[in-house]
């Protein structure tokens, strides 16, 4: 049987070192056709358009397809957690008095700030300066892991008012959002779109999921 995962995640390599018929595709370079008997889509958690070109491609060649992300992040008593669908939705909700913004959205999502000439923004990125950014920015390094301690000295360094982020879920990226909660840093948090098929949260599922599709 052979399987093709689309990349993007973390998930997406464990579950390719698990399997010996397995072919990797990256998200920004899908063939029009899968050579494949199965499709994981284990790319990141909280990617938008990927996931549907591929579902509806599985779905005209009638190939199974399975969404691989997992668990989202979940707000706790403490959190003060602003929930948004959208960039545009995101800098649309910020106060006022949010002079401060610790940005971690990707090049596309920090589309809708790049106007906003109002406030200063610590953006989290791989990426140059010549990047798209907003008028009065700072840069500060994506490569982790990052302790909480870390992003609190961070945070408080530059004085931030609100950390915007997506909900990625895991545990890799989670320490700023715990660092927000411990001192008290609103977050915007970007919801993840809808699965468009079927979805499970574990690799060791996904597993269970190529047994049992050919088996049918």
């Amino acid at each position: 049987m052979r399987v093709s995962i689309i990349a993007g995640s973390r998930e997406a390599d464990q579950i390719y070192a698990n399997l010996s018929n397995a072919t990797m595709i990256d998200g920004d370079n899908l063939p029009d056709v899968f050579a494949a008997d199965r499709v994981i889509d284990a790319s990141h958690p909280c990617e938008v358009k990927t996931p549907d070109v591929v579902a509806a491609r599985c779905a005209e060649q009638d190939i199974p397809y399975l969404r691989l992300r997992r668990r989202a992040w979940e707000p706790l008593a403490e959190d003060a957690w602003l929930e948004v669908t959208d960039a545009t939705e995101a800098a649309d909700v910020l106060q006022r008095d949010w002079r401060r913004v610790f940005l971690c959205l990707g090049e596309a999502d920090r589309l809708p700030f790049m106007a906003d000439d109002q406030r200063w923004y610590l953006v989290r990125t791989r990426q140059s300066m010549a990047a798209a950014m907003p008028p009065h920015f700072a840069l500060t390094d994506k490569e982790g892991p990052f302790l909480v301690e870390q992003e609190i000295n961070l945070m408080r360094h530059h004085k931030i008012d609100v950390l915007v982020t997506r909900n990625a879920g895991g545990k890799g990226a989670v320490p700023k959002v715990s660092a927000a909660r411990a001192i008290g840093v609103p977050v915007v948090m970007l919801a993840r779109p809808a699965a468009p098929g079927t979805e499970v949260a574990t690799i060791r599922k996904a597993l269970s999921w190529l047994g049992s599709s050919a088996r049918r």
